[in-house]
């Protein structure tokens, strides 16, 4: 019987970080060979030298990734020089994470101060206070319970928002989340926000108005500020000028100012920049108001528990000493 042979397909995949291509967008413009480059920044060289062999071109093998960095990339390299492309997309992947980090770490510790508050209160309340029942008054549980009950309540409110944000986002319905929370102030102002760190960005190389509102529409499909992009579109094309379909979107009034301030006085980067340091103080501010508010309610609902546990056992000693 005549062998058969299997024709084995080298795996050509190029894995390429994001690291890496800052590291190679240092490179360009240098006058370097570009075979040196490739091969002293990707780990992946040897597929990406094979597949440039076969005829494919270097920007569209180095974009090929699946993760939204890449994503944003492949739009933006055919607006801009690849190198400013590949800076840009840095800056646009990155836009918001700061700020949200300090939120985030602002808001750890409260966190864990109300979830070890609410631990305390059903610990007290169903394995110490039930062997004291013939101590404790009646006002005693019930007031524990009413306790139990609006910490139960709170969690059981963050965890079906949690949830129902989770379905509709995983389902890429994120016009519908924003048709609801646009409603609140402070949502439109968080919006907003990252908003105008976003179009800050694209400002800042060389792109138009028009063009930053075209590639918001395309980028982050998925996030909340898609469907306002959108909506921005679609005002515009419907005759609107800039500032009335800002209006129209319910966008942050001081944002629409700040933007308005920027297109007369042809300053817009700028006064986006102040707009964004005012925003970001004044939402650390809140959040900062917030956790103390978490603190304060912890700290008087373990304290309540404990002194009320306290004042029970002292009621063996107060009736000795009636004796």
């Amino acid at each position: 019987m005549p062998k058969e042979f299997k024709i084995l397909k080298h795996d050509l995949t190029c894995k390429i970080s994001k690291e890496e291509l800052v590291q190679f967008s240092l490179l360009l413009n240098k006058g370097l060979d570009t075979t040196f480059m490739i091969e002293i920044c990707f780990r992946c060289h040897k597929n990406i030298l094979a597949k440039l062999n076969e005829g494919e071109k270097l920007v569209s093998i180095l974009t090929n990734g699946k993760e939204n960095y890449f994503q944003i990339l492949r739009i933006l390299k055919d607006r801009l020089p690849f190198k400013e492309a590949i800076h840009c997309a840095n800056e646009i992947d990155d836009v918001g994470k700061g700020w949200i980090k300090e939120l985030i770490k602002t808001s750890i510790y409260p966190a864990f101060l109300f979830l070890f508050s609410f631990g305390m209160i059903l610990f007290f309340q169903e394995m110490i206070l039930p062997a004291m029942s013939q101590l404790a008054s009646k006002q005693v549980f019930l007031f524990l319970s009413i306790l139990q009950f609006v910490f139960s309540l709170l969690l059981f409110l963050i965890f079906v928002f949690l949830i129902f944000f989770l379905i509709v986002y995983t389902q890429k319905k994120t016009e519908h989340l924003y048709a609801i929370f646009c409603r609140f102030a402070l949502f439109r102002k968080v919006i907003s926000l990252h908003f105008s760190l976003l179009m800050s960005t694209f400002l800042g190389y060389g792109l138009s108005t028009m063009e930053c509102i075209e590639m918001l529409c395309k980028i982050h499909p998925k996030s909340l500020y898609h469907p306002l992009a959108i909506q921005i579109q679609k005002a515009l094309h419907q005759g609107n000028t800039m500032i009335q379909a800002l209006q129209l979107c319910h966008m942050d009034e001081e944002f629409v100012r700040f933007f308005t301030m920027g297109l007369h006085t042809s300053s817009t980067k700028e006064l986006l920049h102040l707009y964004q340091q005012k925003v970001q103080k004044e939402l650390e501010q809140k959040a900062k108001k917030l956790s103390l508010y978490i603190q304060i309610a912890s700290y008087i609902s373990v304290g309540i528990v404990v002194l009320t546990v306290y004042q029970i056992l002292l009621v063996p000693m107060n009736v000795l000493n009636t004796l």
